[in-house]
């Protein structure tokens, strides 16, 4: 952590340098540049935060790196005079719950949202067109999102560890998905349409998918999905699956799964018990044995057609 905000620290100030000098209004710093206002960091006591759309008449167009990170926010308005949200802007904020993120925005940064576990839904614009890796990593309360059809790629671990996440509408303007992109999700079931023509490595790893429909012409290590996932394929540009399995027909698969390993165990206690039997046997088959003296000898009859020994 400490690196982190050192990092950000110099990046600032390299941000600074280049762009001039830094100014405050009220709980906001912020650097003029073009008579545009980008805010640089953020002093308020949190909760709900509306930022204001300008800073001194200049309009607000940038939240910059870690302007809000750990900053106690509840909940955030974004104007819609800004267009890009920097790297961890809204970081490391566990009480945040809603966010509102205007039309106006063309690219989330790298970690923008990381580790803002009290977020349970967000919408993202059609405006977006970039989402940087990590974006929503660790937003352990998101339970479902919808990417908008004006995202092309969908960075590494993007919504890696969101650990409730349980639906995702992937677009078909998406062409790539990166790296961990929904690793260590509780995705059941993902569409991914005919666009995507690359899937990084363990982008869906550590999940509960089931069912995958993918296109024949995708590519993908084999480390990208969980080895339990039952693949579709695509048909023709249109997206419908070759088969007309449901999510009933995989819930009623894994029931009777769960029926056979059952019957498997109880087979099992079943040998071991007849496997306890036979040694108790052989132990009472000695034992009665042992009360004859060893030069008793145990004559059978004699086969009639045998010959007697002259």
């Amino acid at each position: 952590m400490r690196n982190l905000l050192l990092s950000a620290l110099i990046l600032a100030s390299a941000f600074q340098t280049a762009f001039g000098q830094s100014y405050t209004s009220g709980d906001y710093g912020y650097i003029p540049y073009n008579n545009q206002a980008y805010i640089t960091y953020y002093t308020g006591a949190g909760g709900a935060v509306v930022i204001p759309s300008t800073l001194n008449s200049y309009p607000v167009v940038s939240i910059g790196q870690s302007a809000f990170s750990q900053s106690a926010l509840t909940s955030v308005i974004i104007p819609n005079s800004v267009t890009s949200i920097g790297e961890y802007a809204f970081a490391y904020n566990p009480s945040l719950t809603n966010v509102t993120i205007p039309n106006s925005v063309t690219s989330i940064g790298y970690n923008a949202f990381s580790v803002c576990t009290g977020l349970t839904s967000i919408t993202i614009p059609n405006s977006v067109t970039s989402i940087g890796g990590g974006a929503f990593y660790a937003c352990s309360g998101l339970t479902g999102i919808t990417i908008p059809n004006s995202v092309t790629s969908i960075g590494d671990g993007v919504f890696q560890a969101c650990t409730s996440l349980t639906s995702v509408s992937i677009p078909n303007s998406v062409t790539s998905i990166g790296s961990y992109a929904f690793s260590n999700t509780a995705l059941t079931i993902v569409i991914i349409p005919s666009s995507v023509t690359s899937i990084g490595s363990y982008a869906f790893a550590s999940s509960n998918l089931g069912q995958v429909v993918l296109s024949s012409t995708t590519t993908f290590p084999s480390n990208a999905f969980p080895p339990t996932a039952f693949f579709e394929k695509y048909v023709g540009s249109v997206g419908a699956p070759t088969t007309t399995a449901t999510q009933a027909d995989l819930a009623s698969t894994k029931a009777d799964l769960a029926s056979t390993k059952a019957d498997l165990a109880s087979t099992k206690a079943e040998l071991a018990k007849i496997k306890t039997d036979l040694a108790n046997t052989k132990t009472d088959l000695s034992s009665y044995f042992a009360k004859f003296p060893k030069f008793i000898k145990i004559h059978l009859p004699r086969s009639p057609w045998s010959k007697e020994k002259k």
